[in-house]
């Protein structure tokens, strides 16, 4: 019977460890560390650079300095201005032939002069300018054969104003950029107005009342005065 007894309590014994055993394999395990949420976060960041909403069309800085852009993803990703605005001068970036609102860029290099136009305009226009107003023109265009056909698109927009022009022969940030522009204009002032011709009247009026009373204080000061020598020519300005 003793031997029996201790053989059923080894019994009884294994099977709670086997359910004990049992018990932990099936029970949820600890949590680990996850690499799921800085993994999602890295997501969500470079999704979110991705679909950043568009850079404002100008930034005023402290000191009357105002920031231009066009929504350039160069600007944004180099760190530069489309146009300056300092005092009485607006100085336009280099500006090539790409359509920054699809980001495309033609193949012929007098269709790139015409945006280069359109580009620049826009900016000017941010600083209550146009072509009109451009003192200052640096072109850049990287085969010397590419110049001559583009003088006509040159022409036309710059025919009235006529800025100081340089043209150089240098490579470009990618070869499908044929030309570059970059100008300094400067914002014309706004005209004065002319005085009404009721203005003009009442101020020449009130200047002969003003000149006469000018005389009666001259007489006036004069006579507290003691009397001229005889022969002698006295005069009392005011």
């Amino acid at each position: 019977l003793a031997v029996e007894d201790r053989m059923c309590r080894q019994q009884q014994r294994q099977q709670q460890q086997q359910t004990a055993t049992t018990t932990n394999h099936n029970s949820p395990p600890l949590p680990l560390p996850s690499i799921s949420t800085s993994t999602s976060l890295s997501t969500s960041t470079s999704t979110n650079h991705h679909h950043q909403p568009p850079h404002p069309p100008s930034t005023m800085l402290s000191g009357g300095r105002r920031l231009i852009s066009s929504g350039s993803r160069f600007e944004e990703a180099i760190g530069y201005s489309r146009a300056v605005v300092d005092g009485d001068y607006v100085w336009v970036s280099g500006t090539t032939g790409y359509d920054y609102a699809t980001m495309t860029i033609v193949p012929d290099v007098v269709g790139q002069a015409e945006q280069c136009f359109v580009n620049i305009s826009r900016a000017l226009a941010e600083a209550a300018c146009s072509l009109d107003d451009v003192v200052r023109v640096l072109v850049i265009v990287p085969k010397r054969e590419d110049w001559e056909p583009c003088w006509p698109v040159f022409r036309k927009h710059f025919g009235h104003a006529r800025p100081a022009a340089t043209l150089l022969h240098a490579g470009l940030q990618t070869d499908a950029m044929r030309i570059e522009m970059e100008v300094t204009a400067r914002i014309p002032k706004k005209p004065q107005p002319q005085p009404s011709q009721s203005q003009v009247t009442e101020a020449t009026a009130a200047g002969a009342t003003a000149s006469s009373g000018g005389v009666v204080a001259s007489s006036t000061t004069s006579g507290q005065r003691s009397p001229p020598k005889p022969g002698s020519s006295t005069q009392t300005l005011l």
